[in-house]
Formats: structure tokens, C-alpha cells, sequence
């Protein structure tokens, strides 16, 4: 059932919604719905003061990674010796380095070899990312079929790991 909107209300409305931290704190308030109240607010031009907590969580977001990049160099680095630097958590180091290599701050200058594994070797600046050995390695299995010339089988390196080379 429509409840309308009172004077009252509005005035309460009018006195919270700008300065409210939460939209959510003004609903309680009103013992209305958030639609209800931002539909309202909208009605009235009502404009909030205090930035929402995602757009406080986007400036957040963004110093953070103008901080890390500053552990970026011309100096190739692995995620490792970022994470160790930085004193952050290795995973965290990774989500940041494929976000600022997305937003072309940085790229992929080659691949290390290290206990069987092989790890990315960053470098700050825009750049095309070097391709690891397994990429090349599929790279030309697909060339090689495309040119229509039998091709030995190809396995994923992990499963061959469990199920031996491919036949």
C-alpha cells in the first residue's frame, strides 16, 4: 500500500539525508524503504555532503595504488620481493599488479625460473607482457595446426603431472 510522504517526514528527511553517513540511517529514521527515501530525496533535489562509503572506498582504492606503484621501478622485481618491500600479503601484491598492468602502469618483463615454477618479473611503465614458456608453447602447437602439419600431442603441463605425457 502507497504511504505518502507527510511534512513532517519531509522535513526530518530534509534535516538528515545530506549529512546522513548511511542512507540506511535515514530509512530507520523514517521506518521507510531506501528506495522510498532516495526516490524522495531525489524528488526534492536534495543533494548529499558526505560521500557515500563506495565512493569513499574508490579514493581509498585508488591512494593505494598510487602507493604501491611507487614500489614499481625500471628495475625488474618479482611479486615476491614486491610483497617483501611492501610488507603486504603476496595475494594482495598479485590483485594490485593485474589491476595497474590493466590500467597500463605496468607489465611483464619476463619470466624466472625457480623451484620448477615460473613467476613474473614486473617492471613499472607501459609495455607488452612477455609470454611464459607453457603460452609459447601452445602458441606453437596452434601454428603448427594451422598449417595443417601433424603436431605431437600437447597436455597441459598439470595434468601431465598426474597423468603422464600425452600419448
Amino acid at each position: 500500500m502507497k504511504r505518502y510522504w507527510t511534512d513532517e517526514e519531509i522535513g526530518i528527511l530534509k534535516a538528515h539525508y545530506p549529512r546522513a553517513r548511511y542512507i540506511t540511517d535515514v530509512c530507520k529514521i523514517l521506518n521507510r524503504g531506501k528506495p522510498s527515501v532516495m526516490r524522495q530525496a531525489f524528488k526534492l533535489g536534495l543533494k548529499r555532503e558526505v560521500p557515500s562509503p563506495r565512493q569513499l572506498c574508490r579514493a581509498e582504492r585508488d591512494e593505494s595504488l598510487r602507493h604501491f606503484a611507487s614500489f614499481l621501478t625500471d628495475i625488474p622485481t618479482t611479486a615476491d620481493e614486491i610483497a617483501a618491500r611492501s610488507s603486504m600479503e603476496k595475494s594482495e601484491v598479485d590483485a594490485l599488479l593485474m589491476r595497474l598492468s590493466k590500467a597500463r602502469k605496468c607489465h611483464i618483463a619476463d619470466w624466472v625460473c625457480s623451484g620448477g615454477r615460473e613467476f613474473a618479473v614486473w617492471v613499472a611503465g607501459a609495455g607488452r607482457n612477455a609470454v611464459n614458456s607453457y603460452a609459447k608453447e601452445r602458441q606453437h602447437c596452434d601454428e603448427t595446426m594451422a598449417k595443417g602439419r601433424p603436431v605431437a600431442p600437447f597436455r597441459d603441463p598439470l595434468v601431465s603431472a598426474f597423468f603422464g605425457p600425452a600419448a
